[in-house]
């Protein structure tokens, strides 16, 4: 996945904004779990839900261009 696609983490709790960098899974103020927060124009703007239905495979990879994981 391009980076920059990611804009950052935030609590799922609490609502906390957290820097990418270090990496965590859970939120420093209250101890919840952290997702990230995406830049939904700028995937929009290099994957389209075309190539989505082009793609076949029923598992969770077609999905891999939005994932936060390197291949």
């Amino acid at each position: 996945m391009d980076t920059r696609a990611i804009l950052g983490l935030h609590c799922v709790k609490c609502g906390e904004e957290v820097s990418r960098e270090p990496f965590t899974y859970t939120c420093e103020v209250c101890g919840s779990n952290l997702i990230f927060a995406y830049d939904y124009p700028y995937i929009n703007s290099c994957w389209n839900k075309m190539e989505l239905h082009a793609d076949q495979d029923p598992s969770m990879w077609r999905y891999l261009p939005i994932l936060p994981v390197h291949e």
